[in-house]
């Protein structure tokens, strides 16, 4: 089937897309429709469910880890982010370390101030990263150079350093971890099974010596040591890292050992002190949201799925079956292979015919292995696709359905990046010819269909109408109680009614102004501020001071009493032996991890670019390739915006010493290749690119 124009009349896309879609379930099922994104669609939920992608090409190998070990998801959004404290305290931090991180490119809101104000008070700020980028550029006293994926390596070399010296907090490991030692492994587990044999060579005869991990991360020795150090002894400190440093083989793995070597400086629930990584939205601002607006209240056919809730893994939920999605990493190789491994349930058979890909993105450009995704996309019998631009995989699907722009939206919020602040954005113009937002897709393929479009999908002006009504903010004498540090999770805004009585509604809603909005029927309610207020200045940003009673500190109610407030883990304490999550690594995954820190070479890793690793005889595939998120654009997004590019052009950075070697000058065009596939780039040559890496950023 040849691919429609995009301005093609709807009522013949709908009847397309509605007419192959009860096809292609009737002959197959509902297995044979694959969801391109996390989250079910209610179209394909009142239909009896579809297959889903599950796995996390953007956390990475971060949520189990940090689920598991720590009985926190630190998924920073609109609810807030556990694992590190609230910005003011962050100023309080004498050392920062950033494993990863690159907070000038790669998030929301304002770490780079926060951490240079912490850095005007006396700060230092190290930063662990194969690129020198712009973020560590303006703020790092030191910049640690380190091979893409070996962060396991270099973080257990840190924990060797420190034992040898006695340098760990023993008495805080004692009391508030399990795993650490022989005399601390959870009930049940092996005593040889724990951390400091393991770093010690105790059973393996391999003392993970700063030496040892050099040899794989590439920082010199005594870098190495000078790093333990500083993080053993510089009091209080903040760590962090990122999902940056997961995503790949075996990358839960660098989250445990970074965990694991926090924590065993006693940097937790104390001011300044946190272990914890610096991703998502909510960056350098910890804790429950002080001010959040309220639930959408979509149905329960766009929250679940029966065939397969993959929604359910962002939660880390352990599943009792084995249908539960396929992980986003063998995506395409369940489509057109017809098989897929299924965790510890083996490997499974699956028959695709339907991509299904509305609301979800540039897939084939952001999933792993593209040229395979297109052999996916042309076996299939049908695919349907939405956006804005004829993008790469709107390409290579049979229905393009045109999407609106940002702007062409009704009103709605934009995404929080911080606790404090909320951001209202207004409808700018109509939607332009054809094009609607995917909840009006949504509406529509269920009318065609048969359904009752109000009961499976709401209006974007209802969920504007239900995210105002319950919005809420904290009450002008802050919290009362220390939330968020133990078994019963964090308080703050809630998504429902409000029940926290630290907190009250955000705005006064006059009866005229829900008869401005279309919905007369609603009562008027009081709240801080009125309504009207709110949407001619676009923001509300809850008052702070150094001292408040909005501040939050990580895990203090932990720290100050473990018998009292437990955490929400297997042991109830900080987890560095963790049997949850080698469980659940080896339920949804294609590799195990052991239940404590261990380094064990990524399928694709630097190791790899050897033909013969012990006598470093390099292969056919010499140099690693990271691909870090880009100043230009966001994925795919405004990568066809030319003024974009002329600032900052798709090149490939390669270190000096590669290029010498190679007889590259600035500027070359050169050819990047794997066993994969291939792109051309011109090259830019740079000393802020570790040797044996070539860095090209994504989405470009």
């Amino acid at each position: 089937m040849e691919a429609l124009s995009l301005l093609r009349l709807y009522c013949s896309a709908s009847c397309i897309n509605s007419d192959e879609l009860t096809r292609i379930i009737g002959a197959y099922g509902n297995e044979a429709v694959i969801r391109a994104g996390l989250y079910p669609n209610p179209v394909l939920t009142a239909l009896g469910g579809s297959q889903g992608g599950c796995g996390g090409n953007s956390q990475g190998g971060w949520v189990y880890p940090s689920s598991m070990m720590t009985g926190y998801q630190n998924l920073a959004g609109y609810y807030g982010a556990y694992l590190y404290n609230d910005r003011l305290d962050i100023l309080n931090a004498k050392l920062i370390v950033l494993d990863g991180n690159n907070p000038s490119w790669s998030v929301l809101g304002y770490p780079n101030k926060v951490l240079l104000d912490a850095k005007r008070r006396g700060a230092k700020i190290v930063g662990i990263n194969p690129f020198y980028n712009s973020g560590l550029g303006a703020i790092a006293d030191e910049w640690i150079p380190i091979r893409p994926a070996t962060d396991a390596a270099l973080f257990i070399g840190c924990a060797y350093h420190m034992i040898e010296n006695d340098l760990q907090d023993q008495a805080f490991l004692d009391t508030y971890t399990v795993g650490f030692d022989a005399d601390h492994v959870p009930e049940g587990a092996d005593p040889k099974d724990n951390f400091k044999d393991y770093v010690l060579g105790t059973y393996d005869g391999v003392p993970k010596t700063p030496e040892w991990a050099s040899e794989i991360c590439g920082v010199e020795p005594e870098v190495i040591r000078s790093l333990a150090t500083d993080m053993a002894t510089i009091k209080p400190a903040a760590i962090f890292s990122c999902s940056a440093v997961t995503r790949g083989f075996r990358g839960e793995q660098a989250a445990q050992a970074f965990f694991t070597v926090g924590w065993m400086t006693g940097n937790v629930g104390k001011s300044g002190a946190m272990v914890s990584d610096m991703s998502g939205q909510m960056v350098c601002s910890g804790g429950s949201a002080l001010v959040a607006v309220g639930g959408e209240g979509r149905s329960e056919y766009a929250t679940t799925d029966p065939v397969a809730n993959t929604f359910a893994l962002s939660a880390a939920v352990v599943p009792t079956d084995g249908l539960f999605g396929v992980t986003s990493q063998q995506k395409w190789h369940a489509v057109y292979d017809g098989s897929y491994h299924n965790g510890k349930w083996g490997q499974r058979e699956i028959d695709i015919r339907c991509i299904w890909d509305i609301g979800r993105g540039n897939k084939l450009n952001s999933e792993p292995d593209t040229l395979l995704g297109i052999k996916a996309f042309r076996k299939v019998e049908f695919v349907v696709s939405c956006d804005c631009f004829l993008n790469m995989t709107a390409q290579y699907a049979d229905i393009v359905l045109p999407m609106v722009m940002q702007w062409e939206h009704p009103a709605n919020f934009s995404h929080t990046s911080n606790r404090e602040t909320l951001t209202y954005c207004s409808h700018v113009i109509d939607p332009l010819f054809e094009a609607r937002s995917d909840y009006e897709i949504n509406r529509a393929l269920a009318e065609r269909l048969g359904f009752d479009p109000d009961e499976l999908e709401i209006t974007e002006e209802e969920i504007f109408a239900n995210q105002i009504q319950g919005a809420t903010v904290i009450k002008e004498g802050g919290f009362t109680k220390k939330v968020g540090s133990g078994a019963v999770g964090p308080g703050g805004a809630t998504t429902e009614d409000m029940v926290d009585p630290d907190f009250e509604k955000l705005l006064t809603i006059t009866a005229e102004d829900w008869a401005e909005l279309g919905f007369p029927d609603r009562e008027p309610q009081e709240g801080r501020i009125p309504l009207r207020q709110f949407l001619k200045d676009g923001i509300y940003q809850v008052p702070r001071t150094e001292g408040d009673n909005c501040g939050y500190i990580a895990l203090e109610a932990f720290v100050e009493d473990p018998v009292a407030n437990p955490l929400n883990t297997e042991s109830g304490k900080l987890e560095i032996y963790c049997r949850q999550l080698a469980e659940i690594v080896d339920i949804y995954g294609s590799y195990s991890i052991s239940p404590i820190p261990k380094y064990e070479p990524p399928q694709e890793g630097y190791e790899a670019t050897f033909s013969d690793f012990e006598n470093r005889v390099k292969g056919p595939y010499p140099l690693q390739l990271e691909s870090p998120h880009s100043l230009g654009h966001h994925s795919s997004q405004l990568d066809n915006c030319r003024w974009m590019q002329e600032a900052h052009a798709n090149v490939a950075c390669v270190n000096p010493l590669d290029a010498q070697e190679r007889g590259l000058s600035q500027h070359d065009p050169v050819k990047i290749y794997n066993g994969r596939g291939a792109l051309v780039r011109a090259i830019k040559i740079t000393p802020r690119v570790v040797p044996g890496v070539v860095l090209v950023a994504d989405g470009g």
